[in-house]
């Protein structure tokens, strides 16, 4: 599949085992690697006899699962070394369905990682299979053998828990089954891997009122229950986000400070110029400093493209993939008429929406923690949909309130 390996630590897989079914019988693990992640759920296990199916592409590591996991006396293995996905292992083919699915599954968030899966919730891509992220196809393909109240314990990437790609998915999760528990992990508890993971705990046709979700503190985490719903527009998994709607919902309560949506004081644009070509005089993500956006007069005039979204007097500009990318958005200096790449957005207030009164009202949201977990996606570097500066509501009369 062309993606990197990371063993998942013990700590993670001994979390995750204490939500493994001790009466399971038919256990299936996808993606196995050498047997960090399953050999805590076996010593769980309290059944007579387990049969587990086990998949990876790596000949060496699954040799080393078979040795972890032979010296579990109950459990009858069956170890297959196929990509899990183009294997015929369907449904239709396994006979009883499966008590748990537990997986570390393989990561492939962007495009050229994209695979073809059937998907379960609609009869036509079921047949023709329906374009998705890696490690969405690895969840759907299990949810199609489990059992009912079977139960699915994964390690997945923030692009599953909160990406608007993957909004459509999270939705049809919802419709057959529960998440009973999440909880976001710190920054490189993988080694060497700065992005957000998650555990993950669903169960297949069970509907739960509330799911349980944990901050990042692994010894000591803060939880929250919350109810996720189908017809929330993202329906997302993660902590940070629940966490911030209830403090912003609380802030618009404030009717005072004139809340409206953004797409009523300004027009979100992005360019078409790609970061790679950025000709000199371009403005990019490194054009914030000191809270402005300027560009060294060492880079030179713009390069005369008539293609190109440009600076208008009045604009903000703010990140659209960088760290804290929320906290850049601010006036611009020595910018007017140069192109931008399609690494920033432009923010361009409507007709008379003066500019700094603008300019407090998105700062006042975006610059907090609060804001950050509203609008920020992604993995490692964070980006920022343009969609969710037009959704988000924004505080119009904070500059008349406080006019100094």
């Amino acid at each position: 599949m062309g993606t990197k390996r990371f063993e998942t630590p013990s700590q993670l897989a001994d979390a995750l085992a204490k939500h493994f079914p001790p009466n399971a019988r038919r256990v299936l693990e996808p993606a196995v690697g050498s047997g960090a992640l399953i050999d805590p759920c076996l010593r769980r296990s309290r059944q007579k006899e387990v049969d587990l199916t086990v998949f990876d592409v790596d000949r060496n590591a699954l040799r080393k699962a078979t040795r972890l996991i032979d010296q579990h006396t109950n459990v009858r293995l069956t170890a297959r070394c196929s990509d899990f996905l183009a294997s015929r292992h369907r449904p239709s083919r396994i006979g009883a369905p499966y008590d748990v699915v537990v997986m570390n599954p393989p990561f492939g968030g962007r495009r050229e990682a994209w695979v073809q899966e059937p998907f379960w919730g609609d009869q036509q891509e079921a047949d023709r299979g329906r374009w998705m992220t890696l490690e969405t196809a690895f969840v759907c393909r299990a949810i199609s053998l489990l059992k009912d109240r079977g139960r699915l314990l994964a390690i997945l990437p923030a692009s599953f828990m909160c990406s608007h790609r993957v909004a459509w998915f999270r939705k049809e999760l919802l419709k057959v089954g529960s998440v009973l528990w999440s909880h976001e992990l710190p920054a490189y508890t993988f080694p060497a891997v700065e992005s957000r993971t998650y555990l993950l705990v669903f169960e297949r046709g069970r509907i739960s009122r509330s799911s349980e979700l944990l901050n990042h503190d692994i010894v000591r985490p803060h939880r929250r229950r919350v109810r996720l719903r189908i017809d929330n527009p993202l329906s997302r998994f993660d902590y940070g986000y629940h966490v911030s709607i209830s403090a912003y919902t609380a802030w618009t309560r404030k009717r005072h400070l004139g809340w409206v949506r953004g797409d009523e004081l300004f027009h979100v644009l992005r360019s078409q110029l790609p970061a790679a070509a950025c000709p000199s005089g371009s403005i990019h993500t490194g054009d914030h400093r000191g809270g402005f956006w300027r560009v060294s007069e060492a880079r030179g005039l713009a390069a005369r493209r008539t293609d190109c979204l440009r600076v208008q007097r009045g604009d903000l500009l703010v990140s659209r993939v960088s760290r804290s990318c929320a906290q850049t958005i601010g006036l611009t200096r020595g910018c007017v008429g140069r192109p931008v790449t399609d690494c920033v957005l432009v923010v361009r207030p409507k007709k008379r929406v003066p500019v700094t009164g603008l300019l407090l009202a998105l700062r006042t949201v975006l610059a907090s923690e609060v804001g950050r977990g509203l609008v920020e996606m992604g993995t490692g570097a964070a980006y920022v949909p343009a969609d969710s500066l037009r959704q988000l509501r924004f505080p119009r009369d904070m500059a008349s309130r406080w006019p100094s």
